[in-house]
């Protein structure tokens, strides 16, 4: 009895072993600060209070329309953001450091090759040196210079 009770715990934990690791596959792109999500098209007042206090603010030219945005400076990224029916929400995070990570593992410094290893060919190129993913209604940008990532931009499609 003891013999099949252990074949029994064996099998069951060699089972579990032999599992492949299941990958979340993304459906939409947003950057992630302390394992908090930043998503484009979200509130901007209900990340504010998750996320804290920004270093500094400025108001800009829009970089979608034209308007005026607010831009909100945190250590590692910028948060732009914009007005739908009077209800600020967020429209970009540009990475502004290599300290901050995409969801992927990339970030500024990193090589060209890296950034096609990681995600692929699956991109779009509307400016010679900038790569564009998208998944649903975001997207990620990617400015490369000499080989080098140079930029990083999350925004809305």
């Amino acid at each position: 009895m003891k013999k099949i009770i252990l074949l029994i715990v064996l099998l069951l934990f060699l089972g579990g072993c032999s599992k492949k690791e299941q990958t979340k596959i993304p459906t939409e792109y947003y950057a992630t600060y302390n394992a908090i999500e930043i998503k484009p098209g979200t509130f901007f007042n209900n990340l504010l209070s998750t996320i804290g206090e920004y270093n500094n603010y400025r108001i800009e030219d829009s970089s979608f329309n034209d308007e005026k945005a607010n831009i909100y400076e945190y250590d590692t990224f910028e948060i732009e953001t914009y007005y739908d029916n009077e209800i600020e929400k967020i429209y970009s995070i540009t990475f502004t450091s290599d300290e901050q990570l995409t969801n992927e593992g990339i970030k500024i410094g990193d090589t060209k090759e890296k950034m096609l290893s990681t995600y692929k060919n699956n991109y779009t190129n509307n400016v010679e040196n900038i790569f564009i993913y998208n998944l649903s209604n975001t997207n990620i940008s990617f400015t490369i210079e000499n080989g080098i990532i140079i930029g990083i931009v999350y925004y809305l499609s």
